[in-house]
């Protein structure tokens, strides 16, 4: 991996760090949106230096740094932006945006963005 790889993948790291924060999601929801397995792998990306992310993971992280940016056209508001992926939506089953992302790995991510999208337009 190329140092600029390397570091464009430390600042996608940090932005869906920063995401998820905004979001109020634990941990556990972040590990699962990252397609990690266990809570030690989420921990062991802020430890390391180099950092390299599996395909599924970048597409992950590309598409939850839309899901934010479409959240922020769409509610002018920054608490309904950053709430709407918590609360329950028929879209999605009756579940959060954050519970069916889980639940449905990347399909389920790229759903949520696809359906934000039809909004945006």
């Amino acid at each position: 991996m190329s140092q600029s790889d390397s570091e464009s993948s430390r600042v996608g790291l940090k932005l869906f760090f920063y995401i998820m924060n905004e979001w109020s999601q634990s941990k556990d929801a972040q590990a699962k949106l990252l397609g990690k397995k266990n809570l030690d792998e989420l921990e062991s990306l802020s430890r390391t230096e180099s950092i390299e992310f599996t395909n599924d993971e970048l597409v992950r992280i590309s598409y939850i740094i839309r899901i934010y940016k479409y959240l922020r056209t769409i509610f002018t508001v920054e608490n309904q932006a950053n709430g709407w992926v918590n609360r329950r939506n028929k879209q999605f089953d009756n579940l959060t945006a954050s519970e069916y992302m889980q639940n449905n790995g990347t399909e389920g991510i790229e759903y949520v963005c696809h359906h934000l999208c039809g909004h945006c337009q």
